[in-house]
């Protein structure tokens, strides 16, 4: 059976779909529709079911329930002519060939997530619910994109830029405080070094665009930072071009960030020990 999806959350993603319908039984294909220049979702959605009392089942129990705020309508799917028939190219895409992960709609869902969704104190605060917000949330493309599974996110700029985010971002909200927190640096900064060597990043409007670049801030290489600069010396960035150089002078004084030793069971020096007592210094 073919069911109807209405007034859903903007930010979910169809795997999230899929999960909520299987509760009730089999499920052999969930999409939501997007729009085609923006990739942004419509509100909507369609979930094949297979089992016709299942799929009752689920249009009983799920029609005006809340889901991430919202009251979702859920009905059978009306009859449609057959050039209505026709699956929308956004949907086409994600089933021929199959992906292991899907990209369009789950890129956009990060993007909206980061910079629609939530208040921007929110990049920089130690919040432990906010944390956990984005590990239920985007666990599952973490360990995707730390397997380069993501690559077709690569072939536009926002995509590629929802990737660089989940790996230098998400990373330092979901291992706070552990190792991992920075373990997949330096797969972040060849994404994003590829990017500038193509351009890719001038594509991207700057309170973007410095997410793209950010990995090269969080580098603990001298060399790294020395390009750093030039990138971040650039209209619409002037503040980020200034922590930058604060980061810069910490990497030129200790070749290292101190405040990850402990972190990351690196015994620190005398004089970073002193350091570490000081006003800003740590990122």
């Amino acid at each position: 059976m073919n069911i109807y999806v209405g007034n859903l959350p903007y930010g979910i993603m169809e795997s999230e779909l899929e999960n909520l319908f299987r509760q009730y039984g089999d499920v052999s294909n969930a999409i939501i529709i997007t729009d085609k220049e923006t990739g942004k979702s419509k509100g909507f959605g369609f979930v094949e079911m297979p089992v016709p009392n299942q799929a009752e089942a689920a249009i009983t129990t799920l029609n005006d329930s809340l889901v991430k705020g919202r009251n979702i309508k859920v009905s059978k799917a009306k009859p449609k002519s057959e050039r209505a028939r026709k699956r929308p190219d956004s949907a086409a895409k994600t089933r021929i060939p199959p992906q292991p992960v899907k990209t369009n709609e789950e890129a956009a869902a990060v993007l909206l997530f980061w910079f629609e969704e939530i208040e921007s104190q929110s990049w920089w605060l130690k919040d432990p619910e906010f944390d956990r917000t984005i590990v239920d949330r985007f666990a599952t493309l973490h360990g995707a994109a730390n397997r380069c599974e993501l690559f077709h996110w690569r072939q536009t700029a926002p995509g590629r830029l929802a990737e660089i985010i989940i790996l230098d971002q998400f990373s330092r909200n979901m291992y706070r405080g552990t190792p991992a927190a920075f373990a997949s640096d330096p797969l972040a900064l060849a994404l994003a070094q590829e990017a500038v060597a193509r351009d890719i990043h001038r594509e991207l409007e700057s309170s973007r665009r410095m997410f793209l670049l950010m990995p090269y801030m969080h580098s603990e290489s001298a060399v790294i930072h020395e390009t750093a600069v030039s990138l971040f010396d650039a209209p619409g960035l002037e503040g980020n071009l200034e922590f930058e150089l604060k980061h810069k002078a910490i990497i030129d004084r200790f070749g290292r960030y101190p405040h990850r030793n402990e972190i990351l069971g690196r015994e620190s020096t005398e004089e970073e020990r002193h350091f570490l007592q000081e006003p800003d210094s740590s990122f």
